[in-house]
């Protein structure tokens, strides 16, 4: 091997040794908080988009479409084209569904931009009054965010994103309605090895709810959980062009 090929592979090393040592050793940022710290997002519990739920919501180092500004926002810079993404589940619970709507817009030289739509409804919800008597019709109540998604390549095969969202609560009957912003920040390493066992690796990570959102849709404000998530990609050749994407 010449210098610089070495020299680049060394980096691609030590990155990579960096960034999964900063994981390995800070365990406990991988999991929400608890008690002050917050409360699971409703959406983040359920997750959105048929691709990543076929792979086991196990998406953060890849993310790589309009669902991207949910998962990663840092996966948008590795979109092939510009796409648009709807996605309907029904919940459990009677009466509820989750609805997502994306649109991504990859340019050439100057990053990824990503824009969606989540929402959680429930309707007919039966209720009683302070009196205990029963409402005359169901009420609804709703779970949304709104999403403003940016993400660029960067040197060293770097990929910063960033997700500015809008999360709304209302409940019909009660005249309860409150919205708050927050960020969430994306990073994705691809390090360039030209060995066949390193190659076509990502590494994922989404910093999510880094400024949380603090919806005050009753007497106290309501505090989302911090988490820290991150993934690993690995692709695998598939006969002469095709190729396999394992991820964890």
């Amino acid at each position: 091997l010449s210098e610089i090929p070495m020299l680049k592979i060394q980096r691609n090393l030590i990155v990579l040794t960096a960034l999964l040592g900063l994981l390995l050793f800070h365990p406990a940022m991988l999991f929400a908080q608890t008690g002050d710290g917050g409360t699971e997002s409703l959406i983040h519990e359920a997750g959105v988009g048929s691709k990543a739920y076929g792979l086991g919501r196990a998406y953060v180092a890849l993310a790589n479409d309009p669902t991207g500004v949910f998962w990663n926002p840092a996966g948008l810079e590795y979109a092939p084209q510009v796409s648009f993404s709807l996605f309907h589940s029904p919940l459990l619970i009677d009466g509820a569904s989750l609805d997502f709507l994306g649109f991504l817009y990859p340019t050439l030289n100057f990053g990824s931009i990503g824009i969606g739509f989540t929402r959680i409804g429930v309707n007919d919800i039966q209720y009683t009054d302070a009196n205990n008597i029963l409402g005359t019709s169901g009420a609804d109540f709703t779970y949304s965010e709104i999403y403003i998604a940016y993400a660029k390549k960067l040197p060293f095969n770097i990929t910063p994103g960033i997700t500015f969202k809008v999360q709304r609560q209302s409940f019909s009957e009660e005249n309860i309605d409150g919205s708050a912003f927050g960020l969430d920040f994306g990073l994705l390493y691809r390090p360039q090895f030209e060995n066949a066992l390193l190659r076509d690796l990502s590494l994922g990570v989404h910093y999510l709810n880094a400024v949380q959102p603090q919806v005050k849709a009753g007497p106290n404000p309501e505090d989302v959980a911090t988490k820290l998530p991150f993934g690993l990609m690995k692709g695998i050749p598939v006969g002469l062009n095709g190729k396999m994407n394992i991820l964890r």
